[in-house]
């Protein structure tokens, strides 16, 4: 079980609540447009997903649990490491190294996305600071 999710509901409250603010990120959300990506995370513990779809170029569109866009690059993982992740605290390459991530798509791709992702680390802390604050305490590297 996870150690910071007890239920879908808790992942989307924080990495949904993250991924619902990337289309108001303007720097993040033209980058992500521009490469017209679709990204799809899956969480295996507990079950829940999200998919950001960016592939008309003009919006992003954010969906929770699954859905019948196809994913150019998908990460699975549990939440723990979805938390972690966020955070800034674990490596997503290292992670999918040692075999405690998945990753499908190209990982020409995935190489891409992360650096664009690094601003957001900052949003998500923001996220659990205000929601469960609790969850920062336990997370320490």
């Amino acid at each position: 079980m996870s150690k910071y999710f007890q239920t879908a509901d808790d992942f989307y409250a924080l990495v949904g609540e993250l991924f619902k603010s990337i289309p108001d990120d303007p720097k993040v959300s033209a980058k992500l447009l521009s490469m017209r990506l679709v990204l799809r995370g899956v969480c295996e513990d507990p079950e829940a997903e999200l998919t950001m779809d960016a592939s008309d170029g003009k919006e992003i569109k954010i969906f929770f649990g699954p859905c019948d866009v196809k994913p150019m690059v998908e990460i699975i993982g549990n939440g723990d490491n979805y938390h972690l992740f966020w955070l800034g605290r674990k490596n997503l390459m290292l992670a999918i190294t040692k075999g405690e991530v998945k990753a499908k798509g190209p990982y020409s791709a995935l190489m891409k996305i992360l650096p664009l992702l690094n601003p957001l680390f900052k949003k998500y802390k923001m996220i659990v600071e205000e929601q469960r604050p609790e969850l920062l305490d336990t997370a320490k590297k």
